[in-house]
């Protein structure tokens, strides 16, 4: 894994923010700054943030089709985020025979340091800090079932 793959960003809510900007129409760096209210190297962040959950396309500031379920699914947004986090290799790798029980800083450092020797420690505390505040809406919950993940979304369009 390379280390640039791992988020710095740490807000769900800012995140959530970001990605329904995204599925207004947003695009442009200057106008995701200006709608959210931080710098661009924030809005860097949480893009890398929603690239990395696959709910934003790399390289670009479009959503996936997982981004655009989880803009418009309203009541369902939370079990939206839910198949997200679990989609998340990195994360069923730090769970493995583990209740979803959010993990401990130290838990998830010990991860990352094995799957990015090439961060400093630092880097690494920072980045899995980030982790598991953008994996915490997802645990205490059961996964995602694999019904969950091929039920179409439903849009209530007239």
């Amino acid at each position: 894994m390379t280390s640039n793959a791992l988020p710095n960003a740490n807000s769900p809510a800012l995140l959530t923010r970001l990605v329904e900007a995204l599925g207004r129409g947003l695009r442009t760096t200057r106008s995701l700054q200006e709608a959210l209210g931080v710098d661009q190297r924030t809005v860097q962040y949480y893009v890398q943030a929603g690239v990395w959950l696959g709910l934003v396309r790399t390289g670009s500031h479009l959503l996936t089709d997982l981004g655009l379920e989880y803009a418009y699914a309203g009541r369902r947004r939370q079990t939206v985020y839910r198949k997200a986090v679990w989609a998340v290799p990195l994360i069923n790798e730090l769970m493995v025979g583990r209740e979803p029980v959010l993990p401990s800083v130290d838990e998830v450092v010990r991860v990352l340091s094995y799957a990015s020797p090439d961060l400093s420690p630092t880097t690494v505390r920072r980045r899995a800090s980030a982790v598991r505040s953008l994996m915490a809406p997802a645990m205490g919950r059961p996964r995602p079932s694999v019904q969950d993940s091929i039920r179409q979304l439903d849009l209530p369009f007239a």
